[in-house]
C-alpha cells in the first residue's frame, strides 16, 4: 500500500510540473521567422536560445526536435536552405550545435569580428553622453575576443 501511495504522490508532483510547464509555455513568445537576412541572424539565434531556456525539456527533448522547430521558422532563402537540410538527409538536423554552425556559415557575417573591430576603433563619444558611448562600445566589445588592455586602449581613444 505504501508503494501505491508513493507512486500516487510522484504522479501528482509530475502533473503539477507539467501544468507549470504549460503555464510558462503560454507566456513565452515564439521567435520571429528568419528569412536569411544576414543582419537579423544574431537576434534570431538569441531569440531561439531564450525560447529553449524558457520551455521545458518535455516540449523539445532532443536536438532533432529543437532543430525541427527552428527549421519551421525559416522562410525565404533560409527556408530554401531548410528544404535542402531536410531533403538532403543532412546530419546537422540531428545536432543543434552543428545546425547553428551551418546556419551561421550560410547566413552569418563572415567578417563580423573584423567589422566590429573597425566599428569599435572608429567609435567616438564626441558630443554624445558617456552612457551612449558605453552602450555602443559594449555592443561591439561583446563581438570580439580581444584582451582587456586592448579594450582599455580603444576605449580611451574614443
Amino acid at each position: 500500500m505504501a508503494g501505491l501511495d508513493d507512486r500516487l504522490a510522484a504522479l501528482k508532483l509530475e502533473l503539477v510540473a507539467l501544468k507549470r510547464a504549460q503555464q510558462i509555455k503560454g507566456q513565452v513568445i515564439v521567435p520571429e521567422r528568419f528569412d536569411g537576412t544576414r543582419e537579423k541572424l544574431p537576434t534570431f539565434l538569441a531569440q531561439v536560445d531564450l525560447y529553449f531556456l524558457q520551455i521545458s525539456d518535455l516540449s523539445f527533448p532532443t536536438d532533432t526536435n529543437k532543430v525541427a522547430f527552428i527549421l519551421s521558422l525559416l522562410t525565404g532563402p533560409a527556408g530554401r536552405w531548410a528544404v535542402n537540410v531536410i531533403r538532403g538527409n543532412s546530419p546537422i538536423k540531428n545536432n543543434l550545435v552543428d545546425f547553428k554552425a551551418g546556419l551561421n556559415e550560410t547566413f552569418g557575417d563572415p567578417l563580423q569580428k573584423e567589422n566590429a573591430g573597425w566599428a569599435l576603433y572608429r567609435l567616438k563619444q564626441a558630443k554624445g553622453s558617456l552612457i551612449d558611448y558605453l552602450n555602443k562600445f559594449n555592443l561591439f566589445k561583446h563581438q570580439l575576443d580581444w584582451g582587456e588592455h586592448a579594450f582599455m586602449l580603444v576605449f580611451t581613444l574614443g
